[in-house]
């Protein structure tokens, strides 16, 4: 259904691919933070040192007070010397050679269309879905690359991993849990970093109130408070409330689960251009946007079940007629063409 994008952290001292992330979203803070979240749950732990190039998803400040909070410092590589990304460049090329470009589907003859036929093209063999994908795709790098003999290590990507303890020691002290604390600094927060509590709605995060029965605390009434949010999922949200996060549940939350903040703000440009052609001077609200998202999502269930009876329609064999066609043809002589013969005609007045 679209391109993918791959994100691959990789130790340059046993050249394992410690952690990795795929989505259908562009390189953003998001997979950066994604990396990061899927390197500890892996391993406990995060690289000292993080070398990156002058990419505009590295300079994210959300990726940068994550990294700072798990005390890790990020090196960007000189820009125009590709010569300091050859490492991770390997591993991609190595995927592509090994793996992508064996599979059905792959779009490497799209490089050239002019020498493609109308057999071979890519989108015509799709068949992987992402979240397969994805499984075969741990599979490969665990079974395949992580076993393989590396050529500058003399031995395996898996092997070298193991031994690195006995080297350089365990180094207990730096284990990080993974547990709700560290999740949560993995999520966003808004531009001033708090949001101020208000005693009967909660907090506002991007025009949608989040609420938790904690708030009812007067302690925290009009007090601004720190505040991350999902976003992936726009019915979550997080405020730190007593030396704790404490999980905030949105107004609407069953119109406003599973919709990424993105779709959200498209929606809310929306709301804003229609208000904008009709001269309507109003507040941008949850519940506008949620009766949007619901309009929408009504026309969008309303497209695909057109689509998929179409579909179906013409998977019929030609062979196979309509029920129409099968019905018995009407009888135009209901009645005998005899009987106005025997009739009586009655003169009624004048006529």
């Amino acid at each position: 259904m679209n391109k993918a994008w791959l994100t691959v952290m990789i130790d340059a001292f046993t050249r394992m691919v410690i952690a990795w992330a795929i989505s259908f979203s562009s390189p953003s803070y998001r997979s950066c933070m994604a990396v990061i979240r899927d390197c500890v749950r892996r391993h406990n732990r995060v690289p000292k040192y993080i070398v990156t190039d002058k990419g505009a998803e590295f300079e994210s400040k959300y990726y940068e007070t994550l990294l700072a909070f798990l005390d890790s410092n990020k090196k960007t590589r000189p820009g125009s010397k590709p010569r300091f990304g050859t490492l991770v460049e390997r591993v991609f090329g190595i995927t592509n050679d090994a793996f992508i470009h064996n599979l059905v589907g792959n779009n490497q003859a799209l490089q050239k269309p002019r020498r493609m036929s109308k057999s071979h093209d890519p989108r015509e063999l799709a068949v992987w879905t992402l979240p397969e994908f994805r499984a075969a795709f741990e599979g490969f790098l665990d079974r395949v690359y992580g076993e393989a003999e590396h050529p500058a290590l003399g031995m395996s990507p898996k092997q070298a991993m193991a031994a690195a303890p006995t080297l350089t020691g365990e180094r207990e002290h730096t284990l990080i849990p993974y547990g709700p604390a560290f999740v949560v600094m993995c999520l966003p927060t808004t531009d001033k970093g708090t949001a101020r509590v208000e005693p009967s709605r909660g907090v506002k995060i991007h025009y949608i109130h989040y609420w938790t029965p904690e708030f009812r605390d007067a302690a925290f009434a009009r007090k601004n408070v720190p505040v991350r949010y999902d976003p992936d999922d726009a019915s979550m949200a997080f405020a730190y409330l007593g030396n704790r996060w404490v999980p905030c549940k949105s107004e609407l939350a069953a119109d406003f689960q599973g919709r990424s903040e993105k779709e959200v703000a498209m929606a809310t440009q929306e709301i804003r251009a229609k208000f904008k052609r009709t001269g309507v001077r109003r507040a941008v609200t949850a519940e506008l946007i949620a009766m949007y998202l619901r309009e929408t999502g009504a026309t969008e269930q309303m497209l695909l079940e057109r689509k998929r009876h179409q579909e179906s329609q013409d998977a019929i064999p030609s062979e196979v007629q309509p029920v129409f066609n099968l019905l018995p043809p009407p009888t135009t002589d209901l009645v005998p063409t005899n009987v106005w013969d025997n009739l009586t005609l009655k003169l009624f007045g004048d006529f």
